[in-house]
Parts: C-alpha cells; structure tokens; sequence
C-alpha cells in the first residue's frame, strides 16, 4: 500500500479540501509520484483528512486528480502526525509537512510496518498515545533502550549524542549536531528549545512530549547548524499600482519574496543571507489611532538570487496571522529585525504579545470616521496622513511629505477633498438637475455629485478585478464580456432603420424608447402598452440560454429562467443579442486590460448597471484599491439634507461588501450602492458647533477620533498655550482651547500669534468680553497693552 501526505493551503482553495481534489495538470510535478489507488494524508484547514486517489478529471476547465475523502477529520495534530511509529522519520515528513515546497504538493511516506486502510482511516488509532514517538534524554549510553519507539539522546563525556535508531533515513541521521553548547548565542527558535531540553532533571533520563518539543523544532535545533546572529527580516509584499496591490498570496504559491523597485532597497536585499528568518507585515491603524502591525507570514530564506530583487524562501504552511503592538521603523519595503523583544514577538513559537488574527479582513481603517476638537489641533493636517495610509495600506506612513506627496498625486483621482458649507446640498453631493443651455433654450441635466462620482470610481475597481479572474479561468478566453457586449448591442438597437422583429408565433414586436439606464421598451403590434427588458435580466437569462433553440417552450422556460415577465418580447430581446453577440469580435484581455484604463466615467456607470452585484462581491475588498473621500467642517453644512438616504447607506454592513447590502434609487431612476473600499474621513471644529449637538444618526454611523492640543509634540512657548488653555477649560470647556499648531508655523512670533490669531479667537468665544479675554491672557503671563483697541499684548 502506498501512502503519501499532501498539501493543500486553506489560502488556496477551500473548495478542495472540502470535496476532495487537487487542481493541476496530469504528471505535473506537484503531484509527485501519486498514482491512482493511492492513499494520502491531506494536510490543510486546520485539519488532517484522509483520502483515495480515485481518477483524473476537469473542475472549473482545470485539470484535476478526484480523489475518495476516506475520513474528513482524524482529529490529529501537525505534532502528532510527525511523530507517528509506523512512518520513517524523513527530512520530507519533519519538515516539508509545515514548510512550503516549490512545485510540490505530494510526498511519499516510508511505513516501518504493515498497516491496514481500517488501521489508518480509523479515527479511534490516532487517540491511542502509545503510537507516537517521544523525545528522551539519558544521563548516558547505558540507558538506552533499543526496542523503543522513542527518539532517544544521550550524553557522552559531556557531549550530547543521537541514537542512531533503524526509523531514521541516513540523511537525518548524518545532519545530527551538538547544538547545545550554542544556547543562548542569537539563534531565537533554536534557544527556546536547547533551554527546554536543559531544563528536565535526568534521573536519569526525561522525556518530552510531542506537544512540548514537535519533530520539527528538534530537527531545526539539533540536525541543523546554529547560526550565531541569525538575522531577521520584515518584508513587505505591498505593490502600488499593481493589481491587486497585495502580492503576499503570489509569493506564498510561488515559494518566492520579490523587491517591487527596481532603484531601491537592492543593495537590503543582496545582504539577505540564505537560512534568514523572513516574515511579511503590514502596518495599520487600530483603535482609532494606535499603530500596530500584522505578520501576515513567516518562512526561510533557501536561495538569494544576488540581483537586489529575488529571493527563494520556504514559507510556513496555513500560518496564522497575528499582530504585535509595535510598528514604528518598519516601514521599508525591507528592514532587518535586531531588537530581541521585536524577534521574540514575530519568531517565538509561543510569543506573549501577540494577537492572533482570524481573518486579514479585520486589519481595516474605519470607513467612515471624524477627526474633531477645537480648531488648531491639526485634523485637516491629519486627513493628508490617513488617506495617504487608507489608499497605500501596505506600510506605515509616517513622514508628512511623503503623506502630502501620495496625496496630491491621488487628488481628483482615489481621493477627493470638499468642505462642506452651509449652501452646500444633496444635489451638490449625490445628485441632481444642472441647467444646460443649447440652442438658446433652457434644459436640465441630470449631474452627479462628489460623493456619486468617487463612489462609482471605486466601485469600478471590483469590476475590472472580477473581469480579470474570469480571464484567469481558461473558459473565459473562449467567451466574451457580456456587459460590454450589451452596451454595444444597444448602440446597435439604437442605430437599425427598422425596430421591429418577429415573435416565436410570428407576430411584430417593435422597440419603442430606450430608458437612461440602457434598459428597451417594446410594445406588439396595434397595442399601446409597452413592456420593459432589462439589461440584468436580459444576461441572466442568456446565461441560461445562450442558444435560442434551447427554449422549448417560450412562456415556461424563461419563466422559469427569470421570473415573471412578458416573456414573447424577452425571446426577441434574447434572439436578437444571440445574433448580435455570435457575431461579435471579442476583444484580448490585453485590450481589455487597457481599454480599463481609458474608460470614460459614463461608460462605466453603464457596464455596472449591466453587472450583477453578486458576482462583484465574489471579489474581496482586500484585493482592490481603497479610496478615500475628505469632507472638511463637516458639520457645517444641515447633514440630513446633504447626504438624504446614504445617511443609511454608507454603514459598513450595508455597504456593497457588507453583510445585508442595500442599494437605493438616486432620483434619475439609477440604482445606487456605496462601495465598501470607499473610506469617508471627516473634519469637525467642536468650537463652531458642540459635538452633543450634531445630527444623531450621523454620530451612529461615525468612529470620532479626538484632536485636542498636544503637549507631547515640540513647539515654542508650550507653557503659554498650556496656560491659556487651562483658564479657557475652566471658563468654557475643552471644545474651546486653542490649538497646538497655532504655535507650530515656521516663522513663529508669540507677539504676531497671540495679536493676530488668538485673541480675535478668544474675542468671538467670550462675545467680545475684554476684561475676560484680559484674564486669560494675564493667566498666561503675557503683557496686555495698556488704553488700547484692537486688543493686543506687547510681550512676556
């Protein structure tokens, strides 16, 4: 009987670890040996399962091996697996069945008995601890036992020793070193392990468990070298401008990390030297404001290609994700880790100060959140950091400049800045009529605002997204864009001489209008009534059938295809955009590719009117680019006349990816749907309006992060504005302290400042009460200027 292990990444494809296949070609390399008839470990979704190699086959146009799922779970562990009695103890099984292998999935095993499909299916053999192997330590030879099971080490004149048992294969045996003398010289994995085998008393032996010291950590500490000084890497896997931006799943199926810059971080990454521990992060921003960052995978480097840009590296299988709560001078594509607390964190098997995290969707900005306080604190300055983070949210953004420069660069584009007004409307936001002068008469068109049009940027991004993996699909290079092909099957509508065409029976049927929303009204022959097909509809029912002499009977069969409908004037929209689309010329994904790039904004609220939402929310938000909409003084303007139903809409749940989606109809007839890699970053001055006072189904649907005068940072006269704020807080509250950054400007003059910025602010709060102003400004020890008006101080 021959049995194998397999692989399969839960990262990859949960559907083949739940129905028992594995997508590659027939005597490709990931396959092995396995051959039809053969039994294997499945090793992926947290779980072992065991399964039959049953025939080769085709899922989704791929080749596939189907196999018989023999037992979905036998409730073993990784540890355990490694270290059953009746399996050789081989470099493959201790360490390929957690580290990942270039171009192979499937591995044979070495059984040192005979043993049973019931044996090795059965879930009640693996709670039997009997069968699997620990490790002993003995004080000496004598103690050996030559019948054991057990992997058993000795001491020898001080020198710690193998037993060279017939379960090992040579090659390990070979590999065995003394690493102990080593301990506590930089190697952090091995250390953990050397002190936990020094820490038994021998009496005169002791024995660990599977759960205390796995096969795999004993061979990393014991069969391979000690590298004083280990080094270790963060990386990052985050590539602006490509698509999607994240490459961290590429470089975990192709067994590789790759430098995105061709100019930079080269000379990093030609010192990596092979064995480094190498793991890729990712900073963000979590409770608001606190910066933390997330390993999102760990491995081994095993080759470095010398050109600044590849390395070869062995990632951990199904690693799972956790932060630490650090992050700051991390942020380089590249960065060695030297502190050992931070080494301790990433590497330690069981590090302290960690969060596991279940899901990398979790590591978000808040989509919709209001930086407020009083004014001067820096919340229009702190809008250029956050959507520079949201729109690259691979690294930490920590430099102003760097902030301001992906700002500008994204302007008009991934974001957008507004201030709200006390003017400013719905129609300015969402939609409404503009007056349009032609031919010296006045009409109005329908114009969308701000808000409708960066949202329908992004929600376009799931579109090209979800286009680009039906390309990925080998079916898709034989079919065309139904979307795209609709649109134009409309123009072509639009432009024939004669709009009518024959039913099934032989009656007319003409088009009489086509709606904004590219949908067609038909009417038959001497009647006045007309019927509406739909775009959506339309499709949806060519899915079903895309040759017109599949329908068999016109009335039940798209009924049951579409639902309740006019279904002779549906069998001669769908016979026409068959003729149509048979003849039409399908254009390369390279086209597409580009034609993407140069859509215009009308054409692209077209193709998402034609696609089914369902479909984009198979995209995850993670693999698309964020956008970021600022609204500066947003509570300036009345906030349930500006945003009217979005009010609702722009909830995180209720968004396109969310868990109840709700799309409304904007009052051109358009549905409308609020993307959910759109981020809403508000600005709120308290002093011009308490914040208990703002529309309370804004201050529901809002993260607020406070911004208040900071004492930590370094300006000039910092007691001064302590001092000022102290009596302003006792006076009117902490809405109406004077901000930090009035004292932070490049050519700052405390006389200039206080005369020209502050009082007039300390005026307008105090209705012009002199004798008040006065006192604060003497509570802060500044000269006041004596039987004079303006109000102005003339020193210290």
């Amino acid at each position: 009987m021959n049995i194998f292990f397999g692989k399969i990444s839960k990262k990859v494809d949960v559907k083949q670890i739940e129905e028992g296949y594995y997508l590659s070609a027939k005597g490709s390399t990931w396959f092995g040996d396995i051959a039809i008839g053969n039994y294997a470990y499945i090793i992926g979704g947290d779980r072992i399962q065991l399964w039959k190699a049953r025939e080769w086959g085709e899922k989704d146009g791929k080749e596939c091996l189907n196999f018989d799922i023999l037992n979905k779970n036998l409730n073993i562990n990784l540890n355990k697996f490694t270290a059953l009695e009746f399996l050789k103890l081989t470099p493959a099984l201790i360490v390929l069945t957690s580290r990942s292998a270039r171009n192979r999935a499937f591995f044979k095993l070495e059984t040192l008995k005979d043993v049973t499909v019931d044996y090795i299916k059965n879930s009640e053999t693996y709670k039997d601890n009997s069968i699997y192997r620990k490790i002993v330590v003995h004080e000496n030879e004598s103690e050996i036992n030559e019948s054991s099971i057990n992997i058993q080490l000795y001491y020898d004149n001080g020198e710690l020793k193998l037993y060279e048992a017939d379960f090992f294969e040579n090659s390990v045996i070979q590999s065995f070193r003394d690493n102990l003398k080593f301990g506590g010289k930089g190697a952090v994995r091995k250390d953990n392990v050397i002190k936990l085998l020094k820490s038994k008393k021998l009496n005169p032996s002791a024995e660990f468990t599977n759960s205390e010291i796995s096969m795999r950590s004993l061979y990393d500490t014991l069969f391979c070298e000690y590298t004083e000084k280990e080094k270790y890497y963060l990386v990052g896997a985050y590539w602006d401008g490509s698509n999607p931006p994240d490459q961290t799943d590429r470089f975990l199926n192709e067994s590789i990390w790759e430098n995105g810059y061709e100019d930079k971080f080269t000379n990093d990454v030609k010192k990596v030297p092979v064995g480094s521990h190498i793991a890729i992060k990712a900073a963000f921003t979590r409770e608001k404001t606190k910066s933390v960052m997330a390993i999102k995978a760990r491995g081994i480097v095993i080759k470095n290609y010398d050109d600044g840009r590849t390395l070869d590296v062995e990632w951990e299988d199904d690693f799972n994700p956790f932060e630490v709560d650090f992050s700051g001078g991390y942020w380089a594509t590249i960065k060695e880790v030297k502190k050992r607390n931070h080494i301790d964190a990433i590497w330690n098997e069981n590090p302290d100060n960690t969060v596991k995290i279940e899901n990398l969707e979790q590591m978000n900005f808040p989509l919709n959140q209001i930086l407020y306080g009083p004014p001067g604190t820096g919340k229009t300055y702190n809008t250029v950091l956050k959507s520079a983070q949201i729109i690259t949210p691979e690294r930490e953004i920590t430099d102003y400049n760097e902030a301001l420069q992906i700002f500008n660069d994204n302007l008009g584009g991934r974001i957008e800045f507004i201030t709200f007004h006390q003017s400013y409307s719905y129609e300015d936001f969402i939609q409404g009529l503009r007056p349009d002068v032609e031919n010296k008469q006045l009409s109005f068109d329908k114009k969308d605002g701000v808000f409708t049009r960066i949202a329908t940027e992004a929600l376009f991004e799931y579109y090209k997204r979800s286009k680009k993996l039906k390309a990925e699909k080998k079916e898709s290079h034989e079919k065309k864009d139904e979307n795209e092909v609709y649109l134009d099957f409309i123009e072509h509508l639009k432009n024939l001489e004669s709009k009518d065409f024959k039913s099934a029976t032989g009656s007319t049927i003409s088009i009489t209008s086509f709606t904004k929303n590219d949908n067609v009204e038909f009417k038959h022959a001497n009647s006045s009534r007309t019927y509406l097909v739909s775009g959506n509809r339309l499709l949806k029912l060519f899915e079903v059938f895309p040759d017109i002499k599949q329908i068999k009977n016109v009335h039940t069969d798209i009924r049951d295809a579409i639902g309740g409908c006019n279904t002779t004037v549906y069998w001669v929209a769908l016979k026409e955009f068959i003729s149509f689309y048979n003849k039409y010329e399908k254009t390369t994904d390279e086209e597409k590719e580009e034609v993407f790039e140069e859509v215009g904004y009308e054409s692209k609220k077209k193709l998402l009117a034609t696609f089914d939402l369902n479909i984009l929310r198979e995209v995850s938000h993670n693999d698309v680019p964020n956008y970021v909409i600022i609204i500066d003084e947003i509570n300036r303007a009345n906030i349930s006349r500006v945003f009217g139903e979005l009010i609702t809409l722009i909830e995180g749940d209720k968004r396109s990816h969310g868990k109840i989606p709700l799309s409304c109809t904007l009052p051109s007839g358009e549905q409308f749907i609020v993307p959910s890699n759109l981020h809403i970053v508000g600005t709120m001055n308290t002093a011009d309006k308490s914040i208990a006072l703002l529309d309370i189904a804004l201050r529901r649907r809002f993260e607020f992060v406070p911004m208040y005068p900071d004492y930590e940072l370094e300006f000039e006269e910092k007691e001064t504005l302590q001092l000022i704020n102290e009596r302003i807080v006792e006076l009117k509250g902490y809405d109406f302290q004077i901000g930090h950054a009035y004292f932070m400007t490049d050519d700052f003059d405390l006389v200039d400042c206080i005369n020209n910025k502050v009082i007039p602010l300390l005026l307008e709060y105090f209705l012009n009460d002199e004798n008040e102003v006065k006192n604060i400004l003497s509570h802060a020890g500044l000269v006041v200027k004596e039987n004079g008006w303006p109000l102005q101080i003339i020193g210290k």
